[in-house]
């Protein structure tokens, strides 16, 4: 099997930081040393403007106490060690939000169901992101135009082209060739093992790695239809490993965040450029090629939106990239964090494996209606998995419109705001105190209407912002562990748990598959 090896809240409290590393050939210019000079003016500014919100009572509450503030860089550090960002503010501010830096911009963390009711109270749909996820000009050339950052009429006009595509019934409609697709992924799971097993039979298995092949192909799938090929396919994974790169590059080197360094001839821009004339020239090709010999393709139907001018080719692009190659990790960690839950809770997989055989024995029995049902067993392990386990330590930059005051402190308006996300999953407010709370649990739900744990349970993203995929995931996260399970018992391996948490909640994806036997799985 193949494998993976300018709101008011934009204000720069670290002023000119990007400029000092300036080359001395551009401040040697007078058009740039004057727009130098602008830029930095601008942000004394804007600073000024910060510092009398402070004297106005913002981040205070009503007994003036002021909101702790993290004092490191957390631009990279969300990415690269969540755990010990969301450990560390626990420790900084307790049950208090509180602030963190990200580059020269300063945001809000909260991780309560009350401090998101509030977040989300009144002006959820007023709600916009801020330029490039205020990750600097390289997050920009990458996503800053999809329309996971778009904002107003723009995102509903970009939605509308896209949504169709991924509803409800059109995800439905892609479940004959989902099956098929992860029934040959399981029977690959066995011939390219990383270990053997005990017990006779059986094979250990990376589910990190397995699962990004496995999300990678099926979401291909979605986008491209019947255009996808084995050929194209392979080219997608070859731009993948370029695409990773150019991700990996905009964290770990913070220079990149900067405009002006990023005019430079540098390798990182040689990076960046080859992966963007590579992905234009195969889309262009893919939406051509289905156009000429009437192939039914999700990717050329979206495009009509780039030929009627309600979004440029750039707005596509990035947008398909958003969902391809910058969800491998999420949403293959998800597939993968479902089996490695279910093979640390023995006692759970075998009451789903007895529900799976039971609702098998029905007559009117089909995977279909199975996997949508909401009731089941099946569907409180997808729930109880992304809530210990979700994709993401932290969510993207959120603003408000309005003022909000959040636990007693008063939050100005367009104030970009974070989720630590496992904390929200986990608060003892609503999933009990102590050690329950952590635990794995999935019958917890049998109990709890959705409405108990309306904010604080993030699954697909907040407010109408919803990942548009969402309906697609559902179905492919609950088909795989189903067809999982019909072939296998799922044992732990061995390693422990890698601890740090990197872009997606970590866990060591190591587990055993022992044979079950050949039950059937249509």
């Amino acid at each position: 099997m193949n494998s993976f090896s300018a709101p008011e809240s934009y204000v720069p409290d670290i002023v000119g930081a990007q400029m000092l590393s300036l080359p001395s050939e551009f401040l040697s210019r007078p058009s740039l040393a004057i727009a130098t000079f602008v830029v930095v003016l601008l942000a004394c500014l804007l600073s000024l403007s910060t510092k009398t919100r402070k004297r106005n009572g913002y981040f205070k509450n009503e007994s003036g106490d002021q909101l702790r503030e993290y004092g490191k860089d957390t631009f990279a550090m969300r990415f690269t060690h969540g755990q010990v960002l969301s450990d560390e503010g626990r420790k900084l501010a307790g049950e208090d939000p509180y602030l963190v830096r990200n580059g020269p911009f300063r945001e809000l963390v909260i991780f309560s169901p009350a401090h998101l009711q509030e977040f989300l109270r009144k002006d959820a749909k007023g709600h916009w992101k801020p330029k490039n996820m205020n990750a600097g000009d390289w997050a920009g050339r990458i996503l800053g135009q999809c329309v996971g950052q778009q904002n107003g009429p723009k995102w509903k006009t970009m939605r509308s082209h896209f949504d169709p595509e991924f509803s409800h019934l059109a995800s439905m409609g892609m479940l004959p060739g989902f099956s098929n697709e992860i029934e040959r992924w399981v029977d690959g799971l066995s011939t390219n093992p990383i270990g053997e097993s005990k017990m006779p039979g059986g094979f250990v298995q990376d589910t990190v790695q397995a699962g990004k092949y496995l999300a990678f192909r099926l979401i291909s799938m979605s986008v491209y239809g019947d255009a996808f090929t084995e050929a194209r396919f392979a080219r997608l994974l070859e731009l993948s490993k370029v695409h990773t790169q150019v991700l990996i590059t905009g964290i770990i080197k913070q220079k990149t965040t900067s405009w002006w360094y990023n005019q430079l001839p540098t390798q990182e821009k040689r990076l960046m450029s080859s992966f963007q004339s590579q992905w234009r020239a195969f889309n262009e090709q893919v939406v051509k090629d289905s156009r000429e010999h009437g192939i039914s393709c999700p990717a050329e139907r979206i495009y009509h939106g780039v030929d009627s001018g309600d979004m440029s080719r750039i707005e596509f692009l990035q947008t398909v990239d958003e969902m391809l190659f910058a969800n491998i990790d999420i949403t293959g960690s998800i597939i993968a964090f479902i089996v490695v839950n279910l093979a640390s809770n023995q006692s759970f997989q075998e009451r789903l494996r007895v529900e799976i055989e039971k609702q098998k024995q029905s007559k009117s029995y089909n995977y279909e209606s199975y996997i949508t049902k909401q009731d089941t067993l099946l569907h409180y392990l997808t729930l109880e998995s992304l809530r210990v386990t979700p994709a993401m330590y932290f969510s993207a930059p959120e603003c408000t419109s309005q003022p909000k005051r959040i636990d007693g402190y008063l939050i100005p308006p367009n104030m970009p705001t974070i989720i630590d996300v496992r904390r929200l999953n986990t608060h003892p407010s609503v999933w009990g105190e102590g050690q329950d709370a952590q635990a794995f649990r999935p019958e917890r739900f049998q109990t709890m209407p959705p409405s108990a744990y309306k904010n604080a349970l993030l699954r697909f993203g907040i407010g109408a912002s919803k990942c548009m995929g969402k309906n697609m995931a559902d179905l492919m996260i609950k088909l795989s562990a189903l067809r999982v399970l019909e072939r296998y018992v799922l044992v732990k391996g061995d390693s422990k748990d890698s601890g740090l948490g990197g872009y997606t909640v970590s866990k060591n994806g190591e587990v055993e598959f022992l044979p079950l036997g050949d039950k059937g799985g249509k």
